[in-house]
């Protein structure tokens, strides 16, 4: 994905969050393209939910599981 295709993806969700309360979000994101989506980190921080990044699937897939529903 180009920083632009990125961007476009976060005013997209910029937008739902206007809409709705979003959920918890867990990013996994290899270490080295960190920096390539940090625009977009922003814009996701912005809302009032649960985040974090990961760099691995497992450990995003079990702190989204622990939090209560």
């Amino acid at each position: 994905m180009t920083p632009e295709d990125l961007l476009a993806i976060g005013v997209r969700l910029r937008e739902r969050h206007a809409a709705a309360t979003p959920g918890p979000l867990a990013i996994v994101i290899p270490p080295d393209k960190a920096d390539l989506v940090s625009r977009v980190l922003g814009i996701l921080a912005a809302a009032d939910r649960p985040m974090r990044v990961f760099s691995d699937v497992e450990p995003a897939r079990r702190w989204i599981d622990g939090l209560p529903r």
